[in-house]
């Protein structure tokens, strides 16, 4: 009876991650897919190439979903953005699609490793400073536009050159440190920042 209580303990453990999962995958993909489209209508009229916007607030709320949820939010992101890709920017190019979905997902994993390693930001983001931001931006507005521009280029969506990846870049960066920044602001509001270390 016991060993049985356990392994139903375990098992109700792994029912509640796997719904912790999903919810944050949902919540992260709706997130994303609602600011894109959002600022698809607000920025069309300044956008010299695809996917190339000279604001772009969903780079920042990338990034921020994936420092909260370091596998769920990547997933949730790149799925919204493979969808959107597939079924509205680029109807029915599912090789396209799914590439974009992979680069966006991937540029803010690869891009958090970075800044977790290299600035030693806490789970929870309790000490991200303004200069900290700055760094995490400048590290994921340059791999996010790499990934992107390169993908575009390959599928002949845009001219070979450096053109579309430094506005991507502008866009990104702008986006980001735009979110990040109100977000260390909000956030400072309610979540005490750590005493210093001795």
């Amino acid at each position: 009876m016991p060993e049985q209580g356990s392994n139903l303990l375990f098992s109700t453990g792994v029912k509640d991650q796997v719904q912790a999962f999903l919810y944050e995958t949902l919540l992260s993909g709706a997130t994303f897919a609602l600011f894109y489209l959002l600022n698809l209508y607000l920025t069309t009229s300044i956008t010299p190439l695809y996917g190339a916007h000279w604001i772009f607030l969903p780079a920042g709320i990338r990034l921020l979903l994936t420092l909260v949820f370091p596998i769920s939010g990547p997933l949730g992101i790149g799925l919204a953005a493979f969808l959107i890709a597939y079924f509205i920017r680029l109807p029915g190019q599912f090789v396209t699609a799914l590439g974009i979905g992979v680069t966006v997902g991937l540029a803010p994993y690869f891009s958090r490793i970075i800044v977790i390693k290299r600035f030693k930001i806490l789970p929870d983001l309790s000490n991200i400073s303004i200069t900290k931001i700055f760094y995490c931006t400048l590290v994921f507005s340059s791999l996010s536009a790499l990934f992107h521009h390169s993908w575009f280029v390959y599928r002949d969506l845009r001219s070979p050159g450096f053109n579309g990846f430094w506005i991507e870049f502008t866009g990104n960066t702008v986006g980001t440190f735009l979110v990040l920044s109100l977000f260390k602001i909000i956030a400072s509001k309610f979540v005490p920042e750590n005493p210093p270390s001795r």
